[in-house]
């Protein structure tokens, strides 16, 4: 991702669960912001942030994230009573990346198909995928993303049975 380039996640939905790791590349720090945040009580809805060193703190209500920054590494966990509905519950976030990079513009437009092999550093955001499940994570696939909406990785990662 190049510098000032933001990813945006909408955590409510119908998940009960979600769970997010961002990584900063080498040298790079990672900034988050929550512009539109609003729960439900406490004990129905509530945001996790934290750094690898540090608990951040655990927002409800209205009380929200103000502007964290300075880290190379951010969990966002959201987690909500499934057994409730939720009217006007609103959280948006943005990570936004300040000096780290994506793919570089000229780094070509002929990938996967035909394409070529990356360079050391080309891509260097990345991602694993897995599965969370009785208290440990299960590693499942690795990805790179290439754009803020776009992550490169295998189709058997994401066939989910589908055939």
């Amino acid at each position: 991702m190049e510098a000032g380039t933001k990813l945006k996640a909408n955590l409510v939905g119908k998940a009960q669960k979600c769970e997010m790791l961002f990584m900063a590349a080498e040298g790079a720090e990672l900034e988050v912001t929550c512009k539109k945040f609003k729960t439900s009580s406490c004990d129905q809805e509530i945001l996790f942030m934290s750094d690898e060193e540090n608990f951040e703190g655990s927002y409800c209500n209205t009380d929200k994230p103000d502007g964290m920054k300075g880290k190379d590494m951010m969990y966002l966990s959201y987690d909500r009573d499934r057994k409730k509905k939720y009217k006007g519950s609103k959280i948006t976030c943005t990570i936004k990346a300040v000096e780290c990079g994506a793919a570089r513009l000229d780094s070509g437009t002929d990938r996967i198909v035909g394409g070529s092999e990356a360079k050391v550093g080309e891509y260097p955001w990345m991602i694993t995928y897995g599965i969370k499940d009785n208290g440990g994570f299960f590693p499942r696939c690795g990805g790179s993303i290439i754009t803020t909406t776009h992550i490169l990785t295998a189709a058997h990662c994401v066939e989910f049975g589908n055939k």
